[in-house]
């Protein structure tokens, strides 16, 4: 007999190396396929307990903090549990503990030194290996196996699975390293993905050109809509073709010394040359060095200054706007208080001459100068009249009307005013909308519109009267002074003759203001247009250049009622006399003076005074009835309603008649006359206050 017991024991040592190179390259083999991370380390701890007969094995990850990431296991099943549960606590086993304080393999050699560790009665009768899991410095967490008893001092065990301690170590350093290409790589994508996005929606035009041969290598799309190239072809010419060849010299000598000194170029107001040939200006500003691929590069940033050129024009021309709203609102409210007195006084002569005239024998050689002085009268009573229109003091009678229907009664007359040398056309929108207007007030402003154009044309030409309607959004009215967004109705009233300049344009609406000769205008025409218009609650705007005509457009608001019925009534002769009681109150003496022999005459009792307290002491001891309160509306200390206000307590059957060369808050709202009201307009002749008085005694 022959013992074999050193023999088989060598043979048995061979094996187990033999399953250990196994394992070490079927981890060789895990790395090169494997790339996630657990899936590699779960394969790993299997491949060590199939291949190399272990009891079992696991793998834990560790930040650099040491703090568990990722744990994994084969072959300790819910023994492991318990342990992943104090890893993730913090507590970390006795054999782990040493294994990260040292380099090479931890050997535990008995269960007991484990103390409490939930794998201690699992590695009973096994030993213990535990290494840390390092390259390159860096330690990755640590791998733990348990090992046969027969090869836990063996030298070369401990060196293999030293090494497979290493090739993991390897396997993970190299996917944490192919994670961050991945990440680098994502976050160079996303970057260039963010300056594309930049870059090609920017609303500079861009371009990059390589600074030498001056060739243009990339362009934005703003660049592209600029100069009405296509990217292509952009990149097929360079900027020598994109500026005119005077400024050329300048730009490339600028370059050069800024190119030099590495500064970025400003340069204002630059012309660029368009795909067409037309000329359109930018500001630039030029980075003269960027490296791209190792060759030198500028960039280039065009702003089409078009848009701004236009904001700035927008703007002045809304300061001009603004300053001719105010100037016209400031002039209105001077005229509307000279009227005021204007009219007293016209009052007083226009009356005062028709009662002479009737006095007198039509033979008589002084009733030739009255009625002279009558004419005169009437004369300045138009332009009060002009002058209240303008200044938004008279009074309207508002209806619903179509401006179709009044340009089409208005066709024959317009035709007469302007001439056969003139042509008129209308273009009336089929589906018009209505309008709430004064229809007499917009007939004025048709007119006046017509003979502007008229006297435009002394040679003949085109007049064209046109209607549409039209919606007013934000973007109009953000460029038009005191205009509200909504529908309209649009008038339109355009020639073709001399046209006007800049200048005349913004005093056009200005009264007094006339650019036709001495004696054939007051310059009133268009101030009472404007009024008309605004006491309307619309604009109006005027549109021309000399040599080209003019436009003037209307907008009134469009409104859903239904039209107005127009009421015809028969002119009956009226009585003007009477015998009733009438109250004049009124602070003008000629004015009130002139009331009271009229209203005498025609057989009235009169009592007369100055001011509203006046008038209530008068009342007060007047014995019999009072019929009537004939009252200024604008007068000191106490208005005319505060008078009738008062008196109506005492009198409560009193009826009141109200006269006014100037329209205030009072009685009138808006220009409209307050429901119940009566009005009686300054300067009026003894007839008109004979009738209206009486036209007052009659209503209920």
């Amino acid at each position: 007999m022959a013992d074999i017991t050193k023999r088989k024991a060598a043979e048995e040592r061979e094996r187990h190396l033999n399953t250990v190179l196994l394992a070490i390259r079927r981890v060789n083999q895990l790395i090169t396929k494997e790339k996630d991370r657990k899936r590699f380390i779960q394969k790993a701890c299997e491949n060590l307990v199939e291949t190399r007969g272990l009891k079992g094995a696991w793998i834990a990850l560790m930040d650099e903090s040491g703090i568990l990431v990722r744990a994994v296991e084969s072959g300790l099943g819910e023994y492991f549990t318990k342990l992943r549960e104090r890893l993730e606590q913090g507590h970390l086993p006795l054999c782990v503990q040493k294994a990260l304080s040292q380099s090479g393999v931890v050997l535990i050699e008995d269960s007991s030194m484990c103390g409490d560790c939930p794998l201690a009665s699992f590695y009973q009768g096994w030993k213990v290996f535990s290494i840390r899991l390092e390259h390159g410095g860096n330690v990755y967490g640590i791998l733990n196996a348990s090992i046969p008893p027969a090869y836990a001092l063996d030298k070369e065990e401990h060196r293999l699975f030293q090494e497979v301690a290493g090739d993991i170590a390897f396997a993970l350093y190299n996917i944490e390293q192919e994670e961050k290409h991945i990440e680098d790589d994502r976050k160079i994508f996303e970057q260039k993905e963010r300056f594309r996005a930049i870059f090609e929606g920017a609303a500079e035009g861009i371009l990059i050109t390589e600074t030498q041969t001056m060739k243009i290598k990339y362009t934005n799309p703003a660049m592209c809509r600029m100069l009405g190239y296509t990217e292509d072809e952009l990149n097929h010419i360079t900027v020598k073709d994109i500026h005119p060849p005077e400024v050329l010299d300048r730009l490339t000598s600028e370059f050069k010394i800024y190119e030099r000194e590495n500064k970025p170029i400003f340069q204002q107001d630059m012309p660029c040359l368009k795909k067409d040939g037309t000329i359109t200006y930018a500001d630039i500003v030029t980075t003269p060095r960027i490296i791209i691929d190792g060759i030198h590069h500028s960039a280039t940033f065009f702003l089409d200054i078009t848009l701004k050129k236009k904001a700035e024009k927008d703007k002045k021309e809304m300061e001009a706007q603004l300053i001719q709203s105010q100037k016209l609102e400031a002039v209105g409210r001077l005229t509307g208080g000279i009227a005021h007195d204007f009219n007293n006084i016209l009052t007083t002569i226009i009356g005062n001459a028709d009662i002479m005239v009737t006095a007198l024998p039509k033979d008589d050689p002084m009733r030739g100068g009255l009625e002279q002085i009558r004419a005169a009268g009437d004369r300045a009573a138009s332009l009060t009249h002009q002058l209240l229109a303008f200044s938004r003091k008279q009074i309207l009678q508002p209806v619903v009307i179509s401006l179709n229907e009044t340009v089409y009664n208005m066709d024959k007359m317009l035709r007469r005013i302007i001439g056969e040398d003139i042509e008129l056309r209308t273009i009336l929108a089929p589906d018009l909308g209505l309008v709430e207007a004064d229809m007499s007030q917009i007939e004025q402003v048709i007119m006046n519109l017509a003979v502007n154009a008229r006297d435009a044309m002394p040679e003949g030409g085109k007049l064209t009267i046109e209607t549409a309607n039209v919606e007013l959004d934000k973007g109009y009215t953000d460029n038009h002074i005191a205009v509200i967004p909504g529908p309209y109705v649009m008038l339109s009233v355009s020639d073709t003759g001399a046209g006007m300049t800049e200048k005349v344009r913004e005093q056009v609406f200005d009264p007094f203001f006339t650019t036709k000769k001495k004696g054939k205008g007051t310059g009133l025409g268009l101030s009472m247009v404007y009024g008309i218009v605004k006491q309307s609650k619309g604009n109006i705007w005027v549109y021309s250049e000399p040599g080209k005509g003019a436009t003037f457009k209307v907008y009134l608001p469009r409104v859903e009622k239904p039209i107005s019925a127009e009421e015809k009534k028969e002119k009956k002769a009226v009585a003007v006399t009477g015998s009733e009681t009438i109250l004049i109150v009124e602070d003008d003496d000629m004015v009130r003076n002139f009331a009271t022999r009229v209203l005498k005459g025609l057989g009235y009792t009169i009592l007369s005074a100055a001011d509203g307290k006046e008038a209530i002491s008068i009342s007060g001891d007047h014995q019999g009835p009072i019929h009537l309160i004939l009252t200024d509306v604008v007068m000191p200390g106490m208005s005319g309603p505060a008078v009738e206000e008062t008196l109506r307590v005492s009198r409560p059957g009193i009826k009141a008649l109200y006269m006014s060369g100037y329209t205030d808050n009072a009685i009138v709202h808006h220009g409209v006359l307050d429901k119940g009201k009566v009005f009686l307009q300054k300067p009026f002749t003894p007839d008109s206050l004979g009738r209206k008085v009486r036209e007052r005694l009659d209503l209920p």
